[in-house]
């Protein structure tokens, strides 16, 4: 089975974490069936890929402040001698403070905001009205919505009708809360006049009629409206319905697409609460569990192709899933640019990088976009990091989009974002350090001190610095430090260049003692693949080896004692049934002893 089969049989699990979903199924020594994510993890340490912490959805860890940032969270009443920190730099060039301890916002009037903006005639405005006026060009109306929620009658028209009828859409703003409430009951009644604004059209599909993982939808709409409510554990209990039941295990269902509209346009509001949870669920719904595409992405060139011939109507709910999605493009590309929330800013790029197809315009495209974020100094290292992941993973994308079926080699030039990746790699900032050099090696573009980076990421795992909120591996870096070599490792096995065996060996030079063993076998799947040696090998003459294999040979043996003591770099030769000893392996190597 190959990665182009998107869709795997159901009666197909992986033996170690059970999912039915993943590019590409492999086997370990014994035979046992292993998804991607686990096979490789099998093939680089030799031991079983661990489950503890996967994928920990939804618990919305608070944002940790960064070491470097004075960034105090904002009260909900701020002065005007406070405005300059909060209010948005780019339309207040020539603002002067007013000297009035009283402002409020010059179209809805309220007097409460966490962030005052300006329009272009220079009126006060508050953080929603604000926002509206720079996605839309124009005043955000008052107890009243833009547009209706127009839903697809045939959820099975073509996905370009679909997106076609989404792009008419105007993401809304909830409107009617700018009053005063005094009461849990008043609380309630202005979170419902909200929600019956930015959800209108949802009551009238009949949910009932339509199917999720586990039978009818009828419950999806409760779940939508939930997420507006101001109660955290029902709004997580709500996400985790919707995760469960509309992407369950990666599949797409007859209500998925449906509900996409409605999620778009709670991302979008500025008072939807926990709108990144509401982003993360997107990406789930765009490609189904992400983990199994990354650091590559998927082909939505072939995607779409196998889709046009098969016809297949459940890679069509799928499909029309991510086409859904893709639609609020737009939209989510200016929430990026123009949001507050740092953690709102760094799911937007995740989001954003799924889709290349709309990254390949001339201007106002979503490469740019995040380039304007990573740019930006003043933003947090997490988001910038965030930004800078996006860039590689939004790139892998615009490789398999340029790369005609016939032709093997892609015509896209990454060059370019190569170079800017590798100055970016040398950021003071860990976290954007680190980011950088991810996406070079997932790029299988990496410099030495991009491996070396990766490799020692531990080391920068300091309390004060926050690695959280990078999104998407900022939960577990070291583990995604790992895949990634272990990612190069396999798709560079068998056609590796010199070039590439240069870098890798520079980077083993490098590296302390504790990250030798990790490069040093690098090193040795380049040169000698994954093929296990025979139980009971001879050693062979070195000089039957072939370029490739004799330097990485050299370069390892070559190391200090200290290093090849503290590193076990003698595990390296007998896992390939060659001498142990070191100074066995340097005269086998004929290197002299210094």
């Amino acid at each position: 089975m190959n990665r182009t089969q998107l869709n795997a049989s159901a009666a197909i699990a992986c033996s170690n974490c059970n999912t039915h979903s993943t590019p590409l199924w492999r086997k370990d020594d014994d035979g046992n069936i292993l998804c991607n994510a686990c096979g490789l993890f099998l093939k680089l340490h030799g031991s079983a890929r661990s489950m503890s912490g996967h994928n920990p959805r939804h618990e919305a860890p608070a944002m940790k402040q960064e070491a470097s940032s004075n960034y105090a969270e904002p009260s909900t009443q701020i002065t005007a001698t406070e405005i300059g920190k909060f209010i948005d730099s780019d339309v207040t060039s020539q603002y002067t403070r007013p000297s009035s301890q009283s402002m409020g916002c010059s179209n809805c009037k309220t007097q409460t905001t966490p962030v005052w903006r300006q329009d272009d005639d220079g009126n006060i405005l508050c953080n929603a009205c604000g926002l509206f006026w720079k996605l839309h060009g124009k005043t955000r109306p008052v107890l009243s919505f833009n547009q209706p929620v127009t839903v697809p009658a045939n959820i099975q028209e073509s996905s370009s009708t679909l997106a076609a009828k989404f792009s008419q859409m105007t993401p809304p703003s909830s409107t009617g809360l700018t009053s005063v409430v005094t009461s849990q009951q008043d609380i309630q009644k202005h979170v419902d006049t909200a929600t019956s604004i930015v959800l209108e059209g949802i009551d009238d599909i009949d949910w009932a009629s339509k199917s999720h993982a586990y039978g009818s939808a009828a419950e999806v709409p409760s779940w939508i409206k939930a997420l507006q409510y101001p109660d955290t554990s029902n709004r997580s209990a709500a996400i985790s319905q919707l995760e469960d039941n509309l992407v369950h295990q990666g599949s797409r269902w007859e209500a998925t697409p449906l509900t996409i509209p409605f999620l778009l346009k709670l991302a979008t509001d500025p008072l939807t609460p926990n709108r990144e949870d509401i982003l993360e669920l997107l990406v789930d719904l765009a490609v189904g569990d992400p983990e199994d595409w990354q650091p590559q992405s998927i082909n939505v060139r072939q995607w779409r192709e196998q889709v046009q011939v098969s016809g297949n109507s459940s890679i069509n709910w799928d499909f029309l899933s991510y086409d859904a999605v893709r639609a609020g493009v737009p939209s989510i590309r200016a929430l990026l640019l123009n949001d507050m929330n740092p953690r709102v800013q760094s799911w937007c790029a995740y989001l954003l990088a799924w889709f290349p197809e709309d990254a390949s315009e001339e201007q106002h495209d979503t490469l740019n976009a995040l380039w304007q974020i990573i740019d930006k100094k003043a933003h947090y290292a997490s988001t910038v990091a965030s930004a800078v992941l996006a860039v590689g993973l939004l790139s892998a994308g615009l490789v398999w989009l340029h790369r005609p079926a016939a032709c093997a080699k892609s015509t896209y030039n990454l060059e370019p974002t190569k170079l800017r990746l590798i100055d970016i790699s040398q950021d003071e900032r860990p976290q954007v350090r680190w980011a950088a050099s991810k996406a070079l090696v997932d790029l299988d573009v990496p410099t030495s001190n991009a491996i070396v980076n990766l490799v020692s990421v531990s080391k920068n795992l300091s309390p004060g610095q926050s690695w959280e909120g990078v999104v998407p591996s900022g939960q577990d870096v070291v583990g995604s430090s790992e895949e990634s070599i272990c990612g190069f490792a396999v798709r560079n096995a068998d056609t590796t260049s010199s070039e590439k065996m240069d870098t890798i060996l520079e980077a083993f030079a490098k590296v302390s003692h504790e990250a030798a063993y990790e490069v040093g076998g690098t090193a040795f799947i380049l040169a000698f693949g994954f093929e296990k040696p025979p139980p009971h090998p001879s050693q062979p003459l070195f000089h039957d080896l072939n370029e490739l294999q004799k330097r990485s040979i050299r370069a390892v043996a070559k190391a200090s004692d200290e290093k090849w003591r503290d590193a076990g770099l003698d595990k390296l030769f007998r896992r390939r049934g060659f001498l142990r000893e070191r100074v066995e392996v340097r005269q086998w190597a004929g290197i002299d002893e210094p």
